[in-house]
């Protein structure tokens, strides 16, 4: 902490100020009497909840519930978090809130992700995920939770409502694919097309259609996603029709 008098503070106002802007706190004196502090403001910085060794596709659901606020996120498992602020987050349960369907022929039956923020409809919460197979294909599955408990899962689709079947989402410069990105930065288009080809040909070619948003709009819904990870897309359905996909018992 430094000390220093009001005529030097006013003449290096500046540079002091740099210096608290850093993190030091300084004391102005006056004839050699401390009269005031100069401390940084403190900032709420969020902490994101982490599991799984990681925080990633957070999908916020708009306004409160009950007085939190709550959040779906992460890869592989979906795990469901929430906050009284907004800020300080917390897991809601200690086990995953959606998890893979391994051993099955789901659609999502290798690895889940989080995806758009949930669309508020009067059946529920429509919560939009990624859900990957053993053929890696990356299709979109649904979720129906209660309006008014995010905790409670009402229904979960066995069939996507998106996937990949256009030729620009059966392949394309796929992350996954060894060195596929580095060709790519290092703009060796020759090399990278010969690379693609070769996944093709040995049927490693991720088919990918992968939503990061999704509004609703006079009762449609626009998702807007990624196809084989070099195209932006969009997309649209009405909500009805969704929500057709949704048996009336639920």
């Amino acid at each position: 902490m430094l000390t220093i008098n009001i005529y030097e503070m006013k003449t290096k106002f500046s540079h002091y100020l740099d210096l608290v802007q850093q993190g030091k706190k300084i004391i102005i004196a006056k004839r050699n009497i401390p009269i005031a502090e100069v401390k940084p403001i403190e900032k709420n910085i969020p902490s994101s909840p982490e599991k799984d060794g990681r925080t990633k596709a957070g999908a916020m659901f708009p306004g409160k519930i009950n007085g939190k606020y709550w959040m779906l996120f992460n890869e592989y498992r979906i795990w469901l978090a929430s906050s009284t602020d907004g800020i300080e987050w917390k897991l809601e349960q200690e086990k995953p809130f959606v998890e893979p369907r391994k051993n099955t022929d789901f659609f999502d039956n290798i690895f889940v992700e989080a995806g758009p923020p949930p669309i508020k409809t009067k059946r529920g919460w429509i919560v939009f995920y990624h859900g990957i197979n053993d053929a890696i294909q990356y299709n979109l599955g649904v979720i129906l939770l209660d309006i008014n408990n995010p905790q409670k899962v009402l229904y979960r689709s066995e069939e996507p409502i998106f996937g990949p079947k256009e030729k620009y989402e059966l392949s394309g410069i796929v992350d996954v694919i060894p060195g596929a990105i580095k060709l790519l930065e290092q703009n060796k288009e020759e090399e990278l097309k010969k690379l693609l080809r070769e996944s093709e040909e040995m049927g490693f070619m991720p088919q990918v259609t992968f939503t990061t948003a999704a509004i609703l709009k006079d009762k449609v819904v626009r998702l807007y996603y990624g196809a084989g990870d070099e195209f932006i897309c969009t997309a649209t359905a009405k909500l009805e029709d969704i929500l057709s996909t949704i048996p009336e018992f639920v």
